[in-house]
């Protein structure tokens, strides 16, 4: 036995009303998910670039450490497949001592802007042998 209570729809299906507003929902969800891809992505390309100038700065002060201050250019751009990529050396020596304080800076330019990758540290000049 069933009770009827007022009017009873004819048919079940959806409404167009309601179809509406569950495409509306929907396409606002896909939108969300795509924006935060977008905005994953992006991310991850300018944490690739980072490591690519934590790796050139690491191979800058190592051939700053086995050939010396003297013998590295102060400044250039790397080769190979890291042309958007160069350096600047800036040393002063420190009175009294036979060390230098040395800043190494990698730049490279990204999304429309100038990033920069800076290091200071301290070398001591090999002395010449004769």
């Amino acid at each position: 036995m069933i009770l009827q209570t007022g009017k009873q729809r004819k048919n079940s299906a959806f409404l167009l009303f309601e179809v509406l507003i569950a495409v509306v929902v929907l396409a606002v969800g896909i939108t969300l998910v795509l924006r935060s891809f977008n905005a994953c992505a992006s991310g991850v390309k300018g944490l690739e670039d980072y490591l690519t100038a934590v790796s050139l700065i690491n191979e800058k002060m190592f051939q700053l450490h086995c050939e010396g201050l003297s013998k590295v250019a102060p400044e250039g751009n790397f080769d190979s497949g890291y042309k958007k990529f160069s350096w600047k050396i800036n040393s002063s020596p420190i009175e009294g001592l036979y060390i230098y304080k040395v800043n190494l800076s990698i730049i490279w330019n990204a999304a429309n802007s100038t990033k920069t990758l800076t290091v200071d540290t301290y070398l001591k000049e090999p002395l010449l042998h004769s």
